[in-house]
């Protein structure tokens, strides 16, 4: 999967709206009084499934799209800022989610602002419906404000270590974080009957885990090979072996890097990009897990 990164800068509101419209995927109008004041700053990740962004405006600036080409999820970290989107309304201080057929009218000043945005047919294949059959979004968010320090992790992660997107392992866990985050928050999921997936699913589960653990998989991804809903899949996990799906992933992974560790040469090999290769970013909090796990330090591992 090509990931593509991407600065820009720019003092003509024209301009802006050019990159701003290309970031996106859709055409985006910019207004900006005094013009003279306005200024525009992006860097963005993007993978195919899941764009990270970082945008900063100057001056009082009006953006406005008839509709975007995926969904995004969007928190305002300093300036003011309000929105409208479709018929639902608010600030931008607290997260809020765009729906690709939805008109959106932004109002900021001096903004500092955090994005994240998911393809679209990815997105409504995970939750079993497409968005022109949403109704009301944000209006029955539960606890919106919590999806902040999700978007702040996954931003501050992409400042720090810049290279761990190259990473298929971590970027499937960055997925799989702001999905689940953003699915906690909003009810956006079909309603169906739920079938009482049991052992056979489990195993079924974990061998497609071990098959593609190396990969950049989603817990989503998993359940849609296997034919269940996320939720079902959690719900048969938790009964059997009694943890989710995704503490299976993470132990799975954790496994294979001490493998990895173990057949590696000391001076060739570090603990760090051992934990990178299987989607743990920070280095402390790997060696906690991993020493909790195996009673030994990573650098125990790799000089036996």
């Amino acid at each position: 999967m090509n990931i593509t990164h991407t600065s820009t800068t720019s003092e003509s509101v024209d301009e802006a709206g050019r990159l701003l419209g290309a970031l996106y995927g859709a055409p985006m109008r910019l207004a900006a009084e005094p013009p003279a004041r306005f200024r525009y700053e992006a860097s963005a990740v993007h993978d195919g499934r899941l764009s990270l962004a970082r945008l900063r405006f100057g001056g009082e600036v009006q953006c406005t799209s008839d509709s975007l080409s995926e969904y995004v999820v969007a928190h305002c970290l300093a300036g003011g800022h309000t929105w409208r989107v479709g018929s639902e309304s608010g600030v931008g201080a607290v997260p809020f989610l765009i729906a690709p057929t939805r008109r959106m009218d932004v109002d900021m000043r001096r903004v500092d602002l955090l994005s994240v945005g998911f393809d679209r047919a990815y997105f409504e294949r995970q939750i079993g419906r497409d968005a022109a059959r949403l109704g009301a979004i944000n209006d029955r968010a539960v606890n919106a404000s919590s999806l902040a320090p999700v978007l702040r992790y996954l931003d501050a992660t992409a400042r720090a270590h810049p290279g761990v997107f190259a990473e298929p392992v971590f970027r499937s866990n960055a997925l799989q974080l702001a999905l689940d985050s953003l699915l906690e928050v909003f009810p956006l999921e079909a309603p169906g009957k739920r079938a009482r997936a049991g052992l056979r699913t489990v195993r079924r589960a974990e061998a497609y885990l071990e098959e593609h653990l190396a990969e950049a998989i989603t817990i989503h991804d998993v359940a849609e090979a296997l034919g269940v809903s996320r939720r079902e899949l959690d719900d048969a996990f938790t009964r059997v072996l009694g943890r989710t799906p995704l503490d299976r992933l993470r132990e799975l992974r954790l496994a294979a890097a001490r493998d990895q560790l173990r057949v590696g040469d000391p001076a060739a090999s570090d603990p760090a990009s051992v934990a990178r290769r299987w989607g743990f970013a920070r280095l402390g909090s790997f060696v906690k897990r991993y020493r909790a796990t195996f009673h030994e330090s990573p650098e125990d591992t790799l000089r036996r």
